[in-house]
Parts: structure tokens; sequence; C-alpha cells
């Protein structure tokens, strides 16, 4: 009994833990971007600028949810690229299918999040900083990539 109750807590602790877990570790999320992969399939991930590789994620699993922190010296100074600059989002599912979607950084200290979806992809800038005004690109997966 005592062990089932051992196994029971420790079990419950773990859920718990990855359930409230936050994806990045900065105390002020700067320069946090995630992925979450919706779809039922396994998805790469790369978002780049015209120099830099913002995120790069290799085989996320269905229902999985990965983030990068990244360098604080980077861009804004806080690790985001400056107001205007091109990014650049391709995904390819395990089936082959691809999506590709371009979005502007939109202003200083943007929290982006990269949504992986049946048939779509999403991502979703929020200007953190000046108005919290949400913006999103999306683009259909399909066999070319287009």
């Amino acid at each position: 009994m005592f062990r089932n109750a051992v196994v029971f807590l420790v079990g419950f602790f773990f859920f718990m833990s990855n359930a409230t877990a936050r994806p990045c570790v900065d105390s002020d999320d700067n320069s946090c971007w995630t992925a979450k992969n919706y779809s039922r399939q396994t998805v790469d991930l790369n978002c780049t600028t015209t120099s830099w590789t913002l995120i790069s994620i290799h085989s996320l699993a269905p229902g999985g949810l990965d983030s990068v922190q990244l360098d604080t010296g980077y861009g804004d100074g806080m690790g985001f690229p400056e107001p205007g600059v091109l990014v650049t989002c391709q995904a390819k599912l395990s089936s082959g299918e691809q999506a590709k979607l371009s979005f502007s950084s939109y202003g200083w200290g943007d929290r982006v999040e990269i949504r992986v979806e049946k048939n779509l992809l999403r991502a979703t800038s929020t200007e953190y900083w000046l108005s919290r005004t949400v913006h999103t690109s999306t683009a259909q997966f399909n066999s070319n990539g287009t």
C-alpha cells in the first residue's frame, strides 16, 4: 500500500510539473519562441531571418511543445529581431507535406508562437512592449510546400 501511494505521488507531481511548466526559463519571457504540434504527424520546423536561425526543431511529436529562448544579445537586446525584419518559417510533416510562411517582426520584444495544426501552419506574434497587438500569419500544408 505504501509503495502504491509513493508511485501515485511521484506520478502526480511529475504530471503537475509538466502541466504547469513554463516553456522558457527566463523570468521575463524575453525572446521566447514556442512551437506546438497539434497535428497527428511529427514535424520539422525552421524559422529564419536572412542572417539568423531563430528556431529549429527536428521531429516534434504529435501533441508536443518545444520552445527556444533566444540569446538576449541578438537584435533588440532582448533576443528578438528589430521591427520590420522578415522572418520565414518552414515546416515539413512526416508525410512530406510542407508549408512556408513569412511575417515581419512588428515591435520590440515580440513573443512568437508557431502552431502546426491539421492542415495549417500558424505564426502568432504579439507586440509585447507597446500595444500587446496580436498579428497572425498562416499557410496551408501541401505536397510542394507553397
